[in-house]
């Protein structure tokens, strides 16, 4: 449903919500789409985060860092193997790796300033992975990008797959020489961190 309330949009839509540009949005999955429109279309703080998990967690992980990013606007550490060095002011597209390649061929999919790509996916085996990556650098994303940051994927932790999903992923990082980054804070889960996109 995501897209189709983005193919409502208008640009006195567009217009009327950079208007209230110093509000957050919190999204993530399908409204991966909503969110890489709003980092082309405006100045909205983009946010990869279910806002349910700040009561749903119960390790206190959601809350905690929900109250530290968007009431302190602080910048922690994004994952444990996540610097937060990360530079500030980048733009991070991405999300969920299949919600975002369903951007591929709309006006909403390349933004030519971004600098880092998050990935993270609820469904899809080591070989949807292979197809959703191999169609990443036929768009020419993995090519333009400073660093990746890979997500938790569930599916993939389900089956035992993650350190196949690594080798994918550092087959592209040699390609291109992007930095890599790991973390388990961002995903399909319930302990997870807000995740700054812009």
């Amino acid at each position: 449903m995501a897209l189709e309330v983005l193919n409502q949009f208008t640009e006195d839509d567009w217009r009327a919500i950079e208007s209230i540009s110093d509000k957050f949005y919190l999204g993530y999955s399908d409204n991966t789409v909503i969110i890489n429109a709003l980092l082309l279309k405006t100045n909205v703080k983009a946010v990869n985060f279910l806002a349910t998990n700040i009561v749903k967690d119960k390790s206190g992980v959601a809350k905690d860092s929900f109250k530290r990013v968007l009431f302190n606007n602080e910048r922690i550490d994004r994952g444990s193997t996540t610097p937060n060095k990360i530079d500030e002011s980048a733009i991070i597209i991405g999300g969920n790796i299949r919600c975002y390649l369903k951007l591929a061929g709309t006006p909403y999919f390349n933004l030519d300033n971004a600098e880092g790509l998050l990935l993270e996916g609820q469904s899809g085996d080591i070989n949807k992975m292979r197809s959703y990556f191999s169609q990443l650098d036929l768009l020419n994303i993995l090519d333009r990008m400073k660093f990746v940051v890979i997500g938790h994927f569930s599916e993939i932790k389900e089956k035992g797959q993650e350190d196949e999903l690594y080798k994918l992923v550092q087959t592209y990082q040699n390609k291109y020489n992007f930095k890599l980054y790991f973390t388990d804070y961002v995903g399909h889960h319930e302990a997870v961190y807000p995740f700054r996109m812009n």
